[in-house]
C-alpha cells in the first residue's frame, strides 16, 4: 500500500515538474520576444546602412559569395536562388529580425518541424512547417548502393538542422526586400566570376575538391557540363560552385543533375530567342502595306524579342506572368492580330505593324487584355 502510494506521489511530482518546466520556457520565449519587440521599437533599422553593408561589403567578400547561391534544375536550365548563408547575413544587416524553431509532432517513423520568421519592427510574421520521415542515406560500400537508414541521435539532429534551415531561410527571404536580395545575388555574382578569371585553375581545383566531399567525381561533372572539365569556362565554374552549394544545404540531390544531363530524358529545347524561330531563308517583313496572318506573326515575333521589358510590364500590371515565348507561339496570336486589324477580313494592314513599332506599351496593353480573356487567367 505504501509503495503504491510513494509511486503515485512520485508520478504526480514528475508530471508537475514537466508541466512547470514547460510553463517556465514559454514565459521565458514570450519575455525574450517582447523585450526584442521593444528594442526593435526603440531602435528601428536603418535601410540603407544594412543596404551598403550587405552589398558594398559582405557581397565582395570572396569566401561569403561563394556560398551565397544555389542552383537546380527545372526545364532544361538551372535556375538560381539565395542560399541561407545569404538569408542570414542579410537578416543580421537588416537587423530586427526574429527566427524560432519548434517540434510539434514526433513519433518512430516521421517528424513535423515548425519555423517561425517574425519581422519586430513591422510585426509581420511567417510560419513554415515541414514533415519528413526519420530516415537518412548511406552507401553500402560493400554491395555499392545506397538505402535508406534509421538514424542515430546525432545523424537526426543534423537531418532536422537541415530540414530547419531550409524553411528559415524560405521565411527569411519573405520578410526581406526581394530587390535587396536580387542586388545581392548580383553583387555576389560579380565578386565570385571576378575571383575566377582572376585565377580559373586553382578555382577549378577547389570545385572538384569540393564535389569530391559529395561523393560527385570529375567524370560525373564532365558527364553533366559535356565536355572534358579543362575545358571549363570561369561561368561554368562559377555555376558549379552553385550547385555544390545547392547539394550541401539539401536543397537537391545529385540524380537531379544528373538526370537533366542524360540524353536520353533531355526534351527538345526551345529557341532562347523569338527571332531563332524564323526561318533564316525568309526575312521577317517589317513594314508592308499588307501581311498575310503567318508573316505578321514572324514579325510579331520579332519585335516583341526586340519589346520584351514593355511586354514584361504589362502582363504584370494585368496581374499575369506568362513566359513571353509561350504567349508569342500560341496559336491564337493570329487570331488576335487579324482580329485587332480594323478589315477584319482575314488580312493585317500596315496598321498593326506601324504600332507594334512605334507605340509598343499601348499594343502591349491591348495584348494583355486579350491574353487574360483568352486564357481565363
Amino acid at each position: 500500500m505504501n509503495k503504491t502510494v510513494e509511486s503515485n506521489a512520485l508520478t504526480t511530482m514528475e508530471q508537475t515538474s514537466s508541466e512547470m518546466t514547460q510553463t517556465s520556457n514559454e514565459a521565458h520565449e514570450r519575455f525574450l520576444i517582447q523585450t526584442s519587440m521593444i528594442m526593435a521599437i526603440e531602435h528601428p533599422r536603418n535601410e540603407d546602412e544594412a543596404r551598403y553593408a550587405l552589398i558594398d561589403v559582405a557581397c565582395k567578400r570572396t569566401q561569403f559569395a561563394s556560398s551565397a547561391m544555389y542552383s537546380f534544375p527545372r526545364g532544361g536550365k538551372l535556375i538560381e536562388g539565395a542560399s541561407i548563408n545569404l538569408a542570414r547575413e542579410a537578416k543580421r544587416v537588416w537587423g530586427n529580425i526574429w527566427n524560432g524553431m519548434r517540434v510539434v509532432f514526433d513519433d518512430d517513423n516521421t517528424r513535423t518541424i515548425e519555423c517561425i520568421a517574425w519581422d519586430l519592427q513591422t510585426n509581420v510574421y511567417i510560419s513554415k512547417s515541414d514533415t519528413f520521415k526519420k530516415l537518412i542515406q548511406r552507401k553500402d560500400k560493400e554491395k555499392n548502393i545506397t538505402k535508406w537508414i534509421a538514424p542515430d541521435e546525432r545523424d537526426l539532429r543534423e537531418l532536422t538542422n537541415r530540414r530547419a534551415s531550409l524553411l528559415e531561410r524560405n521565411g527569411t527571404l519573405q520578410l526581406l526586400p526581394p530587390d535587396l536580395i536580387e542586388d545581392a545575388m548580383e553583387a555576389c555574382r560579380i565578386t565570385r566570376r571576378a575571383g575566377i578569371q582572376s585565377d580559373p585553375e586553382s578555382h577549378k581545383k577547389k570545385t572538384i575538391s569540393a564535389f569530391s566531399t559529395l561523393n560527385v567525381t570529375p567524370v560525373m561533372l564532365e558527364k553533366l557540363l559535356e565536355h572534358p572539365l579543362g575545358e571549363c569556362t570561369p561561368a561554368e565554374i562559377d555555376n558549379l560552385r552553385n550547385i555544390y552549394q545547392s547539394l550541401k544545404d539539401g536543397d537537391t540531390v545529385w540524380k537531379d543533375y544528373a538526370k537533366s544531363a542524360d540524353p536520353e530524358t533531355k526534351q527538345k529545347k526551345k529557341p532562347e530567342k523569338l527571332k531563332d524561330l524564323i526561318p533564316k531563308e525568309e526575312p521577317p517583313i517589317t513594314d508592308p502595306n499588307e501581311m498575310l496572318p503567318g508573316e505578321m506573326t514572324k514579325t510579331f515575333y520579332v519585335i516583341v524579342e526586340d519589346k520584351k521589358e514593355t511586354f514584361y510590364k504589362e502582363m504584370i500590371s494585368a496581374g499575369l506572368t506568362p513566359d513571353t515565348n509561350e504567349l508569342c507561339l500560341s496559336d491564337e496570336v493570329t487570331e488576335f492580330l487579324v482580329g485587332y486589324a480594323p478589315d477584319g477580313n482575314g488580312t493585317v494592314n500596315a496598321r498593326v505593324s506601324k504600332e507594334l513599332n512605334d507605340n509598343p506599351q499601348e499594343f502591349a496593353k491591348k495584348f494583355a487584355s486579350w491574353y487574360k480573356s483568352a486564357t481565363g487567367e
